[in-house]
């Protein structure tokens, strides 16, 4: 236990703080499941089912598919001009980028207290759950 404690702690913080939204927010809705087993009607039941396995595809499998990356610290970088960025929750933003060669990789989820729309950034990624950091921001004038 003690190991797999260093490990999750070994993952760069800001990815870290990603993984605990998407896993709390699966055992949020799978607890709710737990309780419709037991208090609610079939059609609760059901309906509670679907977004079990919903979230189970959208956020947990990434989740699982990208843990060995993040605890090895194997990103994929991309460097260029970010487009289309938009604020989600304070400094919880996703964005998508463009690099010099046309490489378009699109919904980034990464914290930064400023926008950074169409500015040109540095960013390593995790290519499943798409959870990133900043590396760098470059001044506007190095903008294509």
């Amino acid at each position: 236990m003690e190991k797999m404690i260093r490990k999750i702690l070994k993952i760069d913080k800001t990815i870290r703080q990603l993984y605990y939204i998407y896993i709390g927010v699966f055992c949020g809705i799978f607890m709710f499941f737990l309780l419709a087993l037991v208090l609610w009607t079939w059609s609760i039941k059901v309906l509670l089912l679907f977004w079990v396995l919903v979230s189970y595809c959208l956020l947990l499998q990434p989740c699982i598919k990208d843990i060995s990356n993040a605890i090895e610290g194997k990103y994929h970088i991309i460097e260029g001009k970010m487009i289309e960025n938009s604020k989600a929750i304070e400094s919880w933003q996703e964005g998508s980028i463009i690099d010099k060669n046309g490489k378009y990789v699109k919904g980034i989820n990464f914290f930064y207290k400023k926008n950074l729309n169409n500015q040109y950034v540095k960013v390593a990624y995790l290519p499943h759950t798409r959870f990133g950091r900043i590396i760098e921001v470059y001044p506007l004038f190095n903008i294509d």
